[in-house]
């Protein structure tokens, strides 16, 4: 499963993705639960198929990959975590909450801005372009002479490094604002 075919996984879904019950037993017991009119967690929780701790875990986690903050495998491995024991259930929801906040303030049009890179007015156009081109941000950026390739490579590869938790927002501004422009127009990075 890759995120983007996953991006409205459900409770039972996401568990078997985690390996901790079957697909037969969710079907079953979402059957069930309808018929009780109980939800799923709450049976799965009943049934002793999880913890009440675990089922919190997962509907955070659930969440979160609904809104393209995680992944479906690392929301699997953080389960996985917290069933071997390796990790209590309230560090790790304490840890995701975490993560999810770095990942919300880290998107790449904002870290250029704040890097001052990229106006506010530059940011607002490639959007609108992106959008209605379907294309990924920064390549419109580079295809409007914004940026060049080499900045928005070095700035997802920032991004990235924060949504991975090895920096936070501030130190990936730092980074960025350590770029030296070369691209065809500056008259873009004028703040508006």
């Amino acid at each position: 499963m890759t995120e983007h075919e996953t991006a409205s996984i459900i409770l039972g879904e996401l568990l078997v993705a985690a390996g901790l019950i079957s697909c037969q037993e969710v079907d079953g017991l979402s059957t069930l639960a309808q018929f009780m009119g109980l939800p799923l967690g709450n049976l799965l929780v009943r049934e002793k198929k999880v913890s009440r701790e675990l089922l919190k875990v997962a509907i955070r986690l659930q969440t979160l990959i609904a809104d393209g903050k995680i992944s479906v495998e690392l929301s699997c491995r953080a389960i996985r975590d917290i069933v071997r024991g390796t990790v209590l259930a309230e560090q790790m929801l304490e840890s995701v909450s975490a993560y999810a906040e770095n990942v919300r303030d880290c998107r790449l049009g904002e870290l250029l801005v704040d890097a001052g890179l990229l106006s506010d007015l530059a940011l607002g156009r490639a959007l609108v372009e992106s959008t209605e081109l379907k294309a990924p941000l920064g390549q419109t950026l580079v295809q409007q002479g914004a940026l060049t390739d080499e900045i928005v490579a070095m700035a997802l590869s920032i991004q990235s490094r924060v949504r991975a938790c090895i920096i936070d927002y501030k130190a990936a501004v730092i980074q960025l604002k350590d770029v030296k422009y070369i691209g065809r127009m500056p008259h873009l990075l004028q703040a508006s």
